[in-house]
């Protein structure tokens, strides 16, 4: 069964997603191209999923799902232990997407995280969704 699900609407970057009722969001005003962060709220101190994403929107002109998508991985690829998992195309709600998995060592804490990140390019942004897992937490995360 799925989690209990809340609507946040951005109506100044024209964008609405639903999120774990549970979880916190926001803004982070130091990372303008963010325009929404959300992540799982820790219950007690055994609880150590650490799952979360963000929404990327970049302005770019001329550009195209693929050329956006092609950037992407170019980047990803000159990281450290960048494993690229797979790769897919889905429609959502009547626009193209483009998505990956992927793992790498997180350079902060040293741990394993998966991320699975769903890109499109619409009105000259591109919009970027990455969600993000422990590793050893991405095969049993909860469906929306």
């Amino acid at each position: 069964m799925g989690q209990t699900l809340v609507t946040y609407t951005d109506t100044i970057n024209h964008f609405s997603i639903n999120l774990p009722a549970d979880w916190k969001y926001g803004i982070n005003k130091n990372a303008p191209t963010i325009k929404l962060i959300a992540y799982h709220v820790q219950t007690d101190k055994s609880d150590t999923i650490r799952d979360n994403f963000n929404l990327n929107i970049i302005d770019v002109k001329n550009s195209s799902l693929d050329k956006e998508f092609a950037k992407m991985l170019k980047s990803l690829r000159s990281t450290n232990n960048f494993n690229l998992i797979d790769t897919g195309n889905i429609v959502i709600d009547d626009k193209p997407f483009k998505w990956y998995i992927e793992n790498h060592e997180n350079q902060n804490s040293k741990t394993q995280i998966s991320n699975y990140v769903f890109l499109t390019y619409y009105d000259h942004r591109t919009y970027i969704l990455t969600t993000v897992a422990l590793s050893k937490n991405f095969g049993s995360s909860k469906e929306l």
